[in-house]
């Protein structure tokens, strides 16, 4: 082989795997209703077992979905695997700015068949990674912030004794509803809290300060903070039985 010859073939083989990619991946534009403020779609080809990256970050987009009251946070990944799946993952790396916002991030899956629906996406917050799981073998996929919906640390204060709270996302006297996402037995204990107070300050890195009473009825008083949900209560039917049980847990403090 010439020189000249051998240079090319060196050439092509390090260029190749960039031309398999490419192939991959390529974005079509599209104007369906479900995309209405997204243009772009990206389409991949995916071989089992298959794994997406979701790393295309678009801050600041309308709803993607009147179903979803979330926010996009990445492009649509469009996806067909070429043989029957088991499993697909998809993977989000935030950026510590993404984290910090406190917003709920939630990986939504969409087939021909029905509307966005959120999967059970889980967080660790070591590395900031967030990631889903299906066995869909074709949809769409994509990463949204669902508004009214926040996630981090909790801390108590024994100083009010009352179903209240210090959170700076909702207007004060505002209605919450606090959920455990720590593992272990107390996960999943849910609380109704009042906005009584602005805070925590943003140096602390805590999601929303909650009063003693409030607090461990999620989780121990000795464990300090515990990660939680938190929701702003829209939902009139909710909203009546948060006011109720707020109401009964202040007439007991009165007695």
């Amino acid at each position: 082989m010439q020189p000249k010859t051998k240079v090319l073939f060196v050439i092509l083989l390090l260029i190749w795997p960039f031309v398999v990619a490419a192939q991959a991946v390529w974005p079509l534009m599209t104007n369906s209703s479900a995309t209405a403020s997204i243009d772009q779609i990206l389409t991949i080809t995916l071989n089992n077992p298959a794994v997406i990256d979701l790393t295309s970050t678009i801050p600041d987009l309308e709803n993607f979905g009147s179903s979803t009251k979330a926010f996009a946070q990445t492009d649509i990944y469009q996806y067909q695997v070429a043989s029957e799946p088991q499993i697909i993952q998809f993977n989000f790396q935030a950026s510590t700015n993404q984290m910090n916002d406190f917003g709920q991030k939630l990986i939504y899956i969409k087939t021909d068949e029905t509307l966005w629906q959120a999967l059970p996406t889980y967080h660790n917050t070591n590395d900031n990674s967030i990631w889903a799981t299906t066995s869909q073998a074709r949809a769409q996929v994509i990463l949204g912030s669902k508004i009214n919906a926040w996630e981090g640390q909790a801390s108590w204060y024994s100083w009010k004794h009352c179903p209240c709270a210090a959170f700076k996302f909702a207007p004060k006297n505002s209605l919450l509803k606090v959920t455990n996402l720590q593992k272990g037995k107390n996960f999943g204990k849910m609380k109704y809290a009042q906005v009584n107070d602005y805070g925590p300050e943003d140096s602390t890195n805590r999601l929303i300060d909650l009063d003693k009473t409030v607090f461990s009825g999620l989780s121990n008083l000795s464990a300090g903070l515990v990660r939680v949900q938190v929701e702003l209560i829209t939902n009139p039917k909710e909203l009546a039985a948060a006011k109720k049980s707020i109401q009964q847990q202040k007439s007991v403090k009165t007695k």
